[in-house]
């Protein structure tokens, strides 16, 4: 099994090849019946201005949020002006009032975490958590699209290739996840791009996401995602510089093997962020969702399920219980450990550069555990001098082992496809030719 074929670089050698001396991150009331997203209009909870989403449990600004995490970090005890603060109802000028308001208004103390950057871990207890949130604060140090992340890693300039086809494979001075991490959000743009329902102009801003809405038509939803997704996906492999010097050949065998993969591992990732586990919710990758506690009502007032003209019997063997089995196996896993998108890229990373692939020859077999190799590097010197992680050995191989579930989940998704080709459900795609998929 491809899993346990990791030629994993021991922890012992993780070590030695880090540097050191370098120097270098969701509450919300309990409303599971929320389904509107209107980021753009609400307003802060606290002093009525413009929210930036969900802060320690409760709508509110930059501004309120950081003056109650600042207030409970530093541990500061505020007094009233008076016996009688006189107060307006949203803005609390008095420090004791405002931060009474921000405790009425939902936020947790539990949520604030010491020590915490931008990118570190968010509170657990979260219902909705904003994507668009977590990309802004991924994104805060980042200059000219890349990530500023300053501590010194391996850069690709170190990995050569004896076989002379591939003499030079060399990309100076890159990190490789940093790499694939810019391609993601490109790869998320491309989505919003194609998917969007929102006003044209709208897609000109590039602080507005796309944003989960519920799945209206089955059916529509499929053909869309079967038409669009494979010719991302094979955008964002070619585009990679790491990638682009393979023959082509080469590059659809990684293709063929990294597309279910990464559906498997990306729509649990992506149901998570999304409050998907605590709202029943699965989301797809154009950022539908299911909303697994009203499936009664797909079948009847909604008819969500006609055009595909399955059962419902059918319909919850064959989707529903794998997406439920996927939350447990895979977005549930992804929530104990709570990882970051940053973490979220360096398993994509786990699965584009998987050296077992069928058939492929012998020098990109090479070339491919070499970049997986720096890829361990690149992580061990991120959580140990990004992230500050005490117990690096640990905290990788907590996230490695999401990808168990991975492995288990991808059969199943290869499982659903040949079903919805076999009964003419889903059109037949070269781009995604399911019979030439890989399973290990």
């Amino acid at each position: 099994m491809w899993l346990y074929q990791f030629n994993f670089i021991s922890l012992f050698t993780l070590k030695k090849m880090a540097n050191p001396n370098s120097i270098h991150e969701k509450n919300l009331p309990n409303s599971t019946k929320r389904k509107n997203f209107k980021l753009q209009t609400a307003l802060c909870s606290i002093c009525n201005g413009e929210s930036t989403g969900i802060h320690f449990g409760a709508e509110s600004c930059g501004s309120c949020s950081a003056f109650f995490r600042r207030s409970v970090v530093m541990g500061k005890i505020y007094s009233y002006h008076s016996i009688y603060c006189k107060s307006e109802y949203k803005w609390k000028k008095c420090r004791a009032c405002r931060l009474q308001r921000c405790y009425e208004m939902g936020m947790i103390k539990s949520a604030v975490q010491n020590k915490r950057d931008a990118i570190g871990k968010q509170s657990k207890q979260g219902i909705i958590a904003r994507e668009n949130f977590r990309r802004n604060n991924l994104l805060k140090n980042t200059s000219n699209g890349e990530l500023n992340i300053h501590y010194q890693t391996p850069t690709t300039s170190d990995i050569s290739i004896s076989n002379q086809p591939y003499h030079n494979l060399k990309v100076k001075d890159d990190n490789i996840v940093e790499e694939l991490f810019r391609r993601y959000q490109i790869l998320k743009d491309d989505r919003k791009l194609f998917y969007t329902k929102r006003n044209s102009f709208k897609l000109f801003d590039d602080n507005i996401n796309l944003e989960p809405s519920e799945l209206s038509d089955f059916g529509e939803c499929l053909h869309l995602l079967w038409r669009i997704e494979p010719r991302l996906i094979i955008k964002f492999i070619s585009t990679n510089k790491f990638i682009k010097c393979l023959h082509p050949e080469e590059k659809l065998k990684i293709y063929k093997n990294f597309l279910p993969f990464f559906q498997a591992l990306e729509e649990p990732y992506l149901t998570w962020i999304n409050g998907g586990i605590n709202l029943n919710w699965w989301v797809m990758a154009n950022k539908t969702y299911i909303d697994m506690s009203n499936i009664d009502e797909y079948f009847t007032t909604k008819n969500v399920f006609n055009y595909i003209n399955l059962d419902k019997e059918t319909i919850i063997k064959l989707f529903i219980s794998s997406y439920k089995n996927a939350i447990d196996l895979i977005a549930k896993v992804m929530e104990e450990n709570n990882i970051n998108e940053y973490e979220f890229v360096f398993l994509i990373a786990l699965l584009l550069f998987e050296p077992t692939i069928p058939d492929i020859k012998e020098e990109t077999m090479k070339y491919l555990q070499k970049l997986r190799d720096h890829v361990f590097v690149e992580m061990y010197n991120y959580e140990k001098h990004h992230n500050n992680c005490t117990n690096v050995d640990v905290k990788i191989g907590s996230i490695i082992m999401i990808l168990s579930g991975v492995k288990i989940h991808t059969k199943k998704v290869i499982e659903n496809f040949c079903f919805l080709r076999t009964f003419s459900i889903l059109p037949k795609s070269k781009l995604c030719d399911i019979d030439t998929f890989y399973t290990y």
